[in-house]
């Protein structure tokens, strides 16, 4: 990008000043190094894998675009120049004026001569297992993997972390409930919006975030993404790409005032959205009222529209606000006939059979009461119950109690289609587990919210999160091939690598069990024969591989 203050930065200014300094420092002799890409440890619960992503727009954006308009198609005296004043003012113009002979070379080219070789897309990849592979093709060109490996680290980092977290939220938390409590024509995909660019960097993280997201969901907030992925990763259907939810918001509301909010909601579901999926934010004053007032006088619009109305809480602890605050719950339909004192009695079969102390009082919730239930010394059954508060429903209480609706096939309550649930205030996995566990003791199933993760979940991360790195690990020094690798004594741990790094060449294979794995020790002739995953996706400035972004979330998710 180029404008009044925007300036493209020179490619060759995207490094760290000591990795200007390397090309002098290794073995005078050294002719070539092999370098690898790898996830070397995990710092996410429950997390022993990352997901390959954001190479292809790295070599694209990075090694292709930004090479060639900073520097292969400029004056070499005009780079020679800004590279003094940068390199040589800031830091040393000795070091600055001696690299420079290498740089010359490679602008020579015309093109940068290394090869990158990678799983594909889309992969997921174990813990210190190697994801890329980098090697220059040019004699003395040995030194530019490492000079690149500081703007390829921070380009791919952060969308391979984003990804692997976004797969994780989706396999180990939606499938799961959804497996347990939703029938299969629910859509996964739908499950889990993206909130996160307000809370994002930059604009850059923002939408590598939710491209990431995006590999295993289809709901965000995000506008841009497509736009900007597209020469990328090839976008062939931007409604199949992603789709956003139309949503009130809190100074929306404001503008109507607390005393017209029933008002506010009657016009958003008449004039402004008469029709279609709404999402409405209910608690910028009372959201109790809201359910309990406001919606009782909508139900009847609400019904006769075409569409969904979404009810959107903004506060609160956000188990209790959508499945109800209060004592453990017990869920107990209403059976045909059934006096009130048969239900109680039945109710209280039920908690004892789950094994309490039946000379202590316990108070449970069912749909319709708060119970107290005892025995008397006498022996006598003893129940005292009172109707619940609107904060013991909680919404999705509330909302069956008012809009009904049916029972799945997995026996787990669906809401009436007119109305849902969206959350998208402090979620993260572990709050996202405790509404689904929660829904499902209820006897509710989990597609009857959709949770939103926002930039706690997918900026609340570091290249620490899964220890990416990329190190040499195979050399060839005066003619001899050399294992090139680091085994710090002071550096062992737990589901983890480490900084232990790999010694030789890399192989990486897919085993019985369908899961990757990699040997090391290898030599270079060992690691270019047939049957290594690492396959070539760029080479001397040309891109091999160049995959839709529909390809690769397929790869990740095939039943998307």
């Amino acid at each position: 990008m180029s404008g009044k203050y925007d300036r493209n930065i020179p490619a060759i200014l995207l490094t760290d000043f000591y990795k200007v300094f390397h090309a002098s420092c290794f073995h005078p002799e050294t002719e070539q190094m092999i370098l690898y890409f790898t996830p070397r440890r995990s710092r996410l619960e429950g997390v022993d894998y990352a997901v390959c992503f954001g190479l292809q727009y790295a070599i694209k954006h990075i090694l292709i675009d930004r090479f060639q308009a900073t520097f292969f198609e400029r004056p070499w005296e005009e780079i020679q120049d800004e590279y003094l004043f940068y390199v040589g003012q800031q830091f040393d113009r000795e070091i600055a004026q001696r690299e420079l002979e290498g740089l010359k070379r490679v602008h020579a080219y015309g093109f940068l001569p290394i090869q990158i070789r990678a799983v594909p897309e889309g992969t997921r990849v174990p813990i210190g297992c190697p994801m890329a592979e980098l090697r220059a093709t040019r004699p003395g060109m040995y030194w530019l993997p490492e000079y690149l490996e500081t703007v390829l680290s921070c380009t791919v980092w952060q969308a391979s972390t984003d990804a692997t977290i976004a797969d994780h939220n989706r396999r180990a938390l939606v499938d799961v409930w959804y497996d347990r409590t939703a029938e299969a024509s629910a859509p996964r995909c739908m499950a889990g919006g993206n909130f996160s660019m307000r809370g994002m960097p930059g604009i850059e993280s923002a939408l590598l975030a939710d491209s990431a997201h995006l590999l295993s969901f289809r709901s965000t907030a995000t506008v841009a993404t497509s736009y900007w992925l597209d020469p990328y990763y090839a976008i062939s259907d931007v409604r199949e790409f992603s789709q956003g939810t139309p949503s009130t918001e809190h100074s929306v509301m404001e503008s109507y005032g607390e005393d017209r909010e029933l008002e506010a909601y009657r016009d958003f579901l008449t004039r402004v959205r008469p029709n279609g999926t709404i999402s409405l934010v209910s608690d910028t004053w009372n959201l109790w009222r809201t359910l309990t007032d406001y919606l009782p006088q909508l139900k009847e619009l609400i019904l006769n529209r075409q569409g969904r109305v979404l009810i959107r809480p903004d506060s609160g602890h956000p188990a209790d606000i959508v499945c109800g605050a209060g004592d453990p719950y017990i869920h107990l339909d209403r059976l045909e006939g059934e006096t009130r004192e048969e239900r109680l009695k039945r109710y209280f079969e039920k908690l004892t059979a789950q094994g309490p102390d039946g000379q202590r009082v316990h108070r449970v919730q069912t749909d319709w009461e708060m119970v107290d239930a005892w025995v008397s010394p006498e022996g006598e059954l003893c129940l005292a119950a009172r109707e619940k508060t609107p904060e013991e429903h909680g919404v999705i209480g509330l909302l069956w109690n008012l809009f009904g609706g049916r029972v799945n096939q997995k026996g787990y309550r669906v809401l009436h289609p007119s109305v849902g649930i969206i959350y998208g205030d402090a979620i993260t996995f572990e709050m996202g587990t405790e509404i689904f566990r929660r829904l499902a003791e209820k006897g509710f199933a989990a597609n009857n919210i959709v949770l939103g993760f926002g930039s706690y979940t997918y900026q609340y991360v570091t290249r620490d999160s899964l220890g990416f790195a990329l190190k040499a690990t195979l050399g060839v020094v005066a003619g001899k091939e050399r294992y090139l690798y680091k085994d710090p004594i002071t550096d062992r741990g737990r589901n983890s690598a480490g900084k232990k790094s790999q010694m030789g060449g890399c192989i990486v294979k897919r085993g019985e069990n369908g899961l990757l794995s990699y040997t090391d020790h290898h030599t270079l002739e060992e690691i270019d024969a047939p049957g290594n995953l690492l396959r070539p996706v760029f080479c001397d400035g040309r891109l091999l591989v160049d995959e839709s972004f529909e390809t690769i979330r397929r790869r990740l998710h095939p039943d998307f």
